[in-house]
């Protein structure tokens, strides 16, 4: 299905992001970075679900603009909208987004400039995503995704 295709770009695509960010992130990047996790925080906090969504992929865009190359930072910006969408007809409403503390783990470990630990629980954070949808199962509503994927 399109929304399978969608996980398997970014699970190409996120360890080179991871890698770059890894070797390029200054001070300033990981502030950003932390801000905008506090941001996921306060969204979690008042059960703002669609806050929660749209924070979550832009974690990701975030980190993508962090990566320095126009074509990923591109092709992120295109997966990432894709992924929101597929995640708000998919999922479950009781299931989180992106599971709390995992873009934790994941900031964490780039600033400690350890990028294999980084690239490993960014592939399993995808992986969480992805196993809590029911990406098997029909969508909550009939989608065009000609229409939506242009």
């Amino acid at each position: 299905s399109e929304a399978l295709e969608v996980f398997t770009a970014r699970r190409l695509l996120e360890p080179e992001i991871i890698r770059q960010v890894t070797q390029r992130a200054r001070k300033a990047d990981i502030k950003r970075l932390r801000q905008h996790l506090k941001d996921e925080k306060r969204a979690r906090a008042a059960h703002d679900r669609r806050a929660i969504i749209r924070l979550s992929g832009d974690f990701h865009l975030l980190m993508a603009g962090m990566a320095d190359n126009r074509y990923i930072d591109k092709m992120m910006n295109e997966l990432c909208p894709l992924t929101c969408l597929i995640i708000s007809l998919y999922d479950i409403p009781q299931t989180p987004a992106c599971p709390e503390d995992e873009h934790d783990h994941i900031v964490d470990a780039v600033e400690a400039g350890d990028t294999q630990t980084a690239i490993a629980r960014m592939l399993h954070h995808l992986e969480h995503i992805e196993s809590a949808l029911h990406l098997k199962e029909a969508p909550h509503a009939d989608v065009d995704w000609d229409k939506i994927l242009g």
